[in-house]
């Protein structure tokens, strides 16, 4: 008679849900091409992925602008609650267009911006979504008719002219339109 070796599958499911765990909870961790750990420094109390005055969520968080031409008032709807934050009149916009996070209200005067306080940070491998205050930001100077383009870093206005004017990204995040700095040239389309 031949002995019979048993497995038990089940003994293997947890060992499998501990290896995921551990993965997912390293899925975000800060570490060098060798694997090891960053050395600590003053900053390795802040969780990754942390923005100074906002929420992470476990999901998107979708928010519409939207503005009205005839009467310039302005308000954004959070498409996850549902409701409805009414925000400061822009009068005399007639065009409105977005990054994804920012609005940007087309006026003679130039164009307003307004954070729509939401927002999604890729890494890649995984992603963080933030919520945070809607507010006014300020006013990008030029006239009605500009192109805008954004990244990470930088928010590029070009105005009918071709001529462009390219904003600091983390300037406008923190609420302020921050320096410019105008580019050599004139330019055709997006920048």
């Amino acid at each position: 008679m031949e002995p019979t070796v048993r497995t038990h599958p089940t003994r293997r499911l947890p060992t499998a849900l501990v290896l995921t765990a551990a993965l997912l909870a390293t899925g975000c961790s800060e570490q060098s091409d060798d694997g090891r750990e960053p050395a600590a420094t003053e900053s390795s109390g802040t969780p990754h992925g942390y923005v100074e005055g906002a929420r992470e969520a476990a999901e998107e968080q979708s928010r519409l602008i939207l503005g009205d031409p005839g009467t310039g008032a302005s308000r954004v709807l959070d498409l996850v609650t549902g409701k409805v934050h009414e925000s400061a009149p822009v009068t005399g916009a007639d065009g409105l267009s977005t990054d994804g996070r920012f609005g940007f209200f087309h006026t003679d005067r130039g164009t307003h911006v307004v954070d729509g306080g939401a927002w999604t940070v890729d890494h890649g491998d995984h992603v963080h979504y933030y919520r945070a205050a809607i507010r006014h930001v300020g006013d990008l100077p030029g006239g009605r008719g500009a192109e805008i383009r954004s990244d990470a870093a930088v928010t590029a206005a070009t105005d009918p002219e071709g001529r462009t004017t390219l904003y600091d990204r983390t300037a406008l995040e923190k609420g302020e339109v921050g320096p410019a700095r105008t580019l050599d040239g004139v330019h055709a389309g997006a920048v």
